[in-house]
């Protein structure tokens, strides 16, 4: 009778602590946030990005956005969610910065603080619309300014043997 427990035990004891990354009692983070390092209320704040998602391996990953700072699509390292808690580092050539966080209950907000430089300031996100979760591109409609140049043309040559400046504009 003990033998045939003894295989089920041994499976219960393997998968016991991966559990959590089967996605038993784990909040659901994957998405776009977007939110603000607060240095000094009101004065000095730095929006950022986070792109949350699970890899090819079901693991959880994520980048970086940081629009004032050279930082885009910068892969999170170390990002751990274990419950509620929620944390991530920012590796750059200017050192580490690590993030530490708490989902809220409905899971749609993060907050948190941060250390930069030995500096502990406080950061917020705040899950967007999955319809928001991309930027709009927006491209300009291409305006002719001459029905077939020969209107430029004759105005460029008018003043020929003169200094020119020829600047091409280009919206894309």
């Amino acid at each position: 009778m003990i033998r045939r427990w003894v295989p089920i035990a041994l499976l219960v004891l393997f998968l016991w602590p991966v559990s959590p990354l089967l996605g038993e009692g784990r909040v659901a983070v994957e998405g776009m946030w977007e939110g603000a390092i607060v240095y000094t209320a009101a004065e000095q704040e730095v929006d950022f990005r986070l792109h949350l998602f699970l890899d090819a391996r079901g693991v959880l990953a994520g980048l970086i956005d940081i629009p004032t700072k050279p930082v885009e699509g910068e892969p999170l390292g170390g990002l751990r969610l274990d419950g509620s808690a929620i944390s991530w580092e920012l590796v750059r050539d200017s050192g580490t910065f690590p993030f530490t966080g708490t989902v809220t209950a409905d899971g749609s907000e993060i907050r948190g603080t941060c250390s930069d430089r030995g500096r502990t300031v406080e950061f917020w996100l705040r899950r967007l619309d999955p319809a928001a979760a991309e930027p709009v591109r927006v491209s300009p409609p291409v305006l002719s300014l001459a029905a077939n140049g020969a209107e430029l043309k004759e105005r460029f040559n008018a003043d020929a043997g003169k200094v020119r400046l020829v600047m091409l504009l280009s919206p894309g």
